[in-house]
């Protein structure tokens, strides 16, 4: 049920971006519609198998990488600042009412993916699940793999 619950808002966002980067030529519902089909979309590209999905995946975050580092350099942030927001989190003006909010949400975007992502992983891998070394060794790589991801992010 939270899963359900977090993919509702993830298609309404998408709906609402695609709204706004279109400057309303998409309408809402349309938006939501072009959400679910590309969903589906994905689903069946599976089936030309996992590696070429993962590949494909790989393309979209390195442009997303690419265009965070080019605002990024546009942008050109105070690096003493950046550096300390990034080890020392703080919220000027915020309370610990609007904290407890945005620690919640960072929790409710990540955690889902995260869960689902790092179950399919554990499918995917071919190993003996009889042979104790091969799941301690799985299980090792996939902790060092959440932690990274849960640490970038």
């Amino acid at each position: 049920l939270p899963i359900i619950g977090s993919d509702m808002q993830e298609v309404i966002g998408c709906a609402i971006a695609l709204t706004l980067l279109s400057v309303g030529r998409i309408p809402l519902w349309a938006g939501v519609l072009i959400t679910i089909t590309d969903t589906f979309v994905f689903l069946f590209l599976d089936k030309y198998g996992l590696r070429k999905l993962e590949a494909f995946f790989g393309f979209l975050i390195t442009v997303m990488a690419l265009s965070f580092g080019y605002e990024y350099v546009l942008v050109k942030p105070n690096q003493a600042e950046l550096l300390k927001g990034m080890f020392l989190p703080y919220c000027a003006g915020c309370g610990p009412v609007q904290l407890e909010q945005a620690v919640g949400i960072v929790g409710a975007v990540i955690m889902p993916h995260n869960i689902y992502l790092h179950s399919a992983l554990v499918k995917s891998r071919d190993i003996d699940r009889k042979n104790k070394k091969e799941v301690k060794e799985a299980n090792k790589y996939f902790f060092i793999e959440s932690t990274i991801a849960l640490f970038i992010s």
